[in-house]
C-alpha cells in the first residue's frame, strides 16, 4: 500500500502545481484506499483535472479556503471521472416538495457515484433523506436554500465530511448521521444548529466531538461512536484539547438520551470516562443512557454517581452498561449476534470478569438483557441477581456447570416459593448459550412452577460436556418454548432424561415450532418416545449420524424435515409418509452455510416473534375498538 501511495504522490505531482499541495495530498491518503487504484497515474490526472474546474468554480474565497468543502469537491468529481461513470441527480424530482425521500427514484448501481445539485432552491422543504450508499460527496452550497428543513437523514452513505452551508439550517430538529463509516470529523458549524434535538451519529468513526456542540442546549438525544485512534489524531491538532471537550456533557442539560460508543481497542478511554462520567450528575432529565466501564475503578465511581433524584443508575429508565475490557483477537459469536442482543432494554454487558460481583450485582437488579462473557470464575448464573432477566447471553464462561442451582428438598423449594421466594428465570423468554466447556446442565436442583415458564427461544452452541438437556421436571415447564437449537455438543445422546415421572406427554412442549440440530454425532434419539410434538412442523439434521429413527407417532403434524441426501437414505425405518416433507440441504458448501446460518440465528427469530406478536396486538387492539365504535353508533 505504500508503494501506491508513493507511485500515487508523484503522479499528483507531475500534474498539480498549487499553494495548498500538501493539504490536498494528505485529505486523499487519509480517506481513500489507493490499495484499491488500479492505475494511480490515470486517477491522478482526473485529481488535477478536478481541481482545475474547482478553482475556476464560481464558489466565493470562504469555500475556497475551506480544506474540507475542497477535498469533498475534489474526491468526488475524481472519483466520477476515474469510474466514467457519472450519475446525475434525477431531473425529475421535485426540490420544491416539503419532503423528499432518495429510494424513491431510480438510483445509481453501487459502482456508481451520486452526483447531488449545487444549490437546490427548496423553499417549503421539512424532511429530506439521502441515505444511499452511492452518496460520497455533498456540495458546499447544498444547505444554504433550505430554510424550513426539519429532518435530515444521511445514515448509510460514504460521505466523507458535511460542507460548511450546514450552518443554514437553522430550524432543523432531526439530524441522523447513523452508520457513515467514511466520516471522521464534524465541522464547527454544527455548533449553529440552534434548535436541533435529535442528533445521531452512530456507527461513525469520529477523532473528536466539537467544543461548538456545547451550544445545542435543547437537544434530547446524543448518540455518537468514538474511533479506536481518536486520542492519537487529537494530539496531533494544537486547536482540538480533548476527544470529547471537557464541561460539553453537563452543558446540554436537555439531554434525555446520551449513547457514546467507544471500540474495545480504545484504551484512551480509560482516563477519558473517568473525568467525564462526573457531569452525567448534572442531566436532571436524563433517561436512557449507554456507556462503557473499562475498568473496575471506573464502575465503582458510576456506582457512587448521584443526582437530585438520588444514584443516577437508579434512576434511568433504560440503561446499557459494558463492563469489562472486552477487546478480543476473535469472536467464537455468530456474526452480528453481539450487536443484535445490544439492542434490548437495560442490557448490562460484564466481560472478562472485571468488576466484582457486589458491585455488578447491583446494576443487575434492574437489568432486563444479560451478556455474560469470558468469565472465568463464576460456577453458575444464580449468583447474580436474575430476578428480572428476560434475555440472556452467555459466551465463554468456562468454569459454570449450571444456570441455575437450587438448594434443598423439593418440599423445602415448594415452601420458599409460596413464601413468595423466586427460585430464578420466571421472567426468561430468550436465551442463547456458546462454548461453555464445563456446562453439564441449565437447572440443577429442584424448579420453581414458574421458572422458564416463559421461555420462548433456546439455543446451546459448543458445550462439550453437555450430555442431556432436559428432565422431565423441566420440560414440564417450558409450555412457552417455540424454538430449539442445539449445535456442536458431541457427548449428548437424548433431549431429554429418561426419569420416570407421572408426567402426561400432552403437557410438554405443546408449543414447539421448530428444532435444529447441528453437529450432534452421539445423538442416538431426540426424546426417547416419550413426548409428542403436536406443534412442531420443522426439523432440521445435520451432523447427526447416529440419529436413525423417527416416529410418526412423536411428529404427528410435522411440515418439513431438512437433512443431507446421504442421512435421509440412510434411515432405518419406513419413511414413505413423509417423502413429500423432505427438503434436502443444499450440496454447495457455501449454500449450505449460509443455510446453516440463518437456521440457527436464533435472536433474529426471536424479533421476529416479538414484530408477530406486537402486530398481532395491534390489530385485536383495533379490532376492539371498531367493536366499541360499531357498538356506540
Amino acid at each position: 500500500m505504500a508503494f501506491t501511495q508513493r507511485r500515487m504522490t508523484i503522479s499528483l505531482k507531475d500534474h498539480v502545481v498549487n499553494d495548498e499541495w500538501d493539504e490536498i495530498c494528505n485529505f486523499f491518503l487519509l480517506y481513500l484506499d489507493w490499495e484499491n487504484t488500479k492505475s494511480p497515474r490515470v486517477f491522478a490526472k482526473f485529481v488535477a483535472k478536478s481541481i482545475r474546474s474547482y478553482q475556476k468554480a464560481d464558489y466565493d474565497s470562504a469555500h475556497l479556503m475551506n480544506a474540507n468543502d475542497y477535498f469533498n469537491y475534489i474526491s468526488g468529481r475524481s472519483k466520477l471521472c476515474y469510474m466514467d461513470e457519472k450519475k446525475e441527480m434525477q431531473r425529475d424530482i421535485d426540490w420544491n416538495a416539503d419532503e423528499i425521500n432518495l429510494k424513491d427514484y431510480d438510483l445509481p448501481q453501487p459502482q456508481q457515484l451520486l452526483l447531488l445539485p449545487d444549490s437546490p432552491i427548496c423553499p417549503i422543504l421539512v424532511k429530506l433523506f439521502l441515505q444511499v450508499s452511492s452518496l460520497i460527496v455533498i456540495p458546499p452550497a447544498f444547505f444554504e436554500h433550505m430554510p424550513m428543513l426539519q429532518v435530515l437523514d444521511l445514515s448509510n452513505t460514504n460521505i466523507l465530511s458535511l460542507p460548511t452551508s450546514i450552518a443554514s439550517l437553522s430550524l432543523l430538529q432531526e439530524f441522523f448521521l447513523r452508520d457513515c463509516s467514511a466520516l471522521f470529523e464534524l465541522p464547527a458549524q454544527v455548533g449553529m444548529l440552534s434548535k436541533l434535538k435529535l442528533f445521531d451519529i452512530k456507527g461513525t468513526e469520529l477523532m473528536f466531538i466539537p467544543k461548538e456542540m456545547r451550544k445545542l442546549v435543547d437537544l434530547e438525544v446524543l448518540c455518537v461512536s468514538l474511533s479506536q485512534y481518536a486520542k492519537e489524531y487529537v494530539e496531533t491538532k494544537s486547536d482540538i484539547e480533548k476527544v470529547i471537550p471537557k464541561n460539553m456533557i453537563s452543558e446540554l442539560k436537555n439531554l434525555e438520551e446520551l449513547c457514546i460508543n467507544v471500540p474495545p481497542e480504545a484504551e484512551w478511554w480509560e482516563e477519558e470516562v473517568k473525568d467525564i462520567q462526573n457531569e452525567l450528575c448534572e442531566l436532571e432529565n436524563l433517561e436512557t443512557l449507554r456507556w462503557y466501564l473499562p475498568t473496575d475503578e471506573a464502575l465503582q465511581q458510576f456506582l457512587r454517581l448521584e443526582g437530585n433524584e438520588g444514584l443516577i443508575y437508579e434512576n434511568l429508565l433504560n440503561l446499557t452498561l459494558t463492563i469489562g475490557q472486552h477487546a478480543q483477537l476473535t469472536s467464537c459469536l455468530p456474526s452480528g449476534l453481539e450487536k443484535k442482543f445490544e439492542e434490548f432494554r437495560n442490557c448490562l454487558k460484564w466481560e472478562n470478569a472485571e468488576g466484582n460481583v457486589n458491585d455488578v450485582s447491583k446494576i443487575m437488579e434492574s437489568a432486563e438483557a444479560l451478556f455474560l462473557s469470558c468469565h472465568w470464575t463464576i460456577e453458575k448464573l444464580s449468583t447474580l441477581d436474575i430476578t428480572n432477566l428476560k434475555y440472556c447471553l452467555l459466551s465463554e464462561c468456562n468454569e459454570m456447570e449450571s444456570l441455575v442451582e437450587v438448594d434443598g428438598l423439593p418440599e423445602e423449594v415448594e415452601t420458599r416459593i409460596k413464601n413468595g421466594e423466586k427460585a430464578g428465570l420466571e421472567l426468561l423468554q430468550y436465551c442463547s448459550i456458546h462454548h461453555m466447556e464445563k456446562l453439564q446442565s441449565i437447572w440443577k436442583g429442584p424448579i420453581g412452577k414458574d421458572s422458564l415458564s416463559k421461555l420462548t427461544i433456546l439455543a446451546l452452541h459448543s458445550c462439550p460436556q453437555l450430555t442431556s438437556i432436559f428432565t422431565l421436571d423441566i420440560a414440564q415447564n417450558l409450555s412457552c418454548l417455540t424454538e430449539l437449537t442445539v449445535k456442536d455438543c458431541p457427548k449428548i445422546r437424548s433431549l431429554i432424561t429418561t426419569e420416570s415421572h407421572n408426567i402426561k406427554h400432552s403437557l410438554i412442549f405443546p408449543s414447539l415450532v421448530r428444532i435444529f440440530l447441528l453437529d450432534l454425532p452421539e445423538l442416538v434419539n431426540m426424546f426417547n418416545g416419550l413426548v409428542m410434538l403436536k406443534k412442531l412442523s420443522t426439523l432440521l439434521i445435520y451432523g447427526c449420524s447416529k440419529l436413525q429413527h423417527l416416529s410418526i407417532l412423536d411428529l404427528p403434524h410435522i411440515k418439513k424435515i431438512e437433512a443431507e441426501f446421504e442421512w435421509w437414505n440412510g434411515l432405518d425405518w419406513d419413511k414413505f409418509a413423509w417423502e413429500n416433507i423432505f427438503v434436502p440441504l443444499p450440496l454447495k458448501r457455501r449454500d449450505l452455510v449460509e443455510k446453516l446460518f440463518e437456521a440457527t440465528n436464533s435472536l433474529q427469530h426471536f424479533h421476529d416473534i416479538l414484530s408477530h406478536d406486537e402486530t398481532t396486538f395491534i390489530q385485536s387492539q383495533l379490532r376492539h375498538n371498531l367493536q366499541i365504535h360499531l357498538y356506540t353508533a
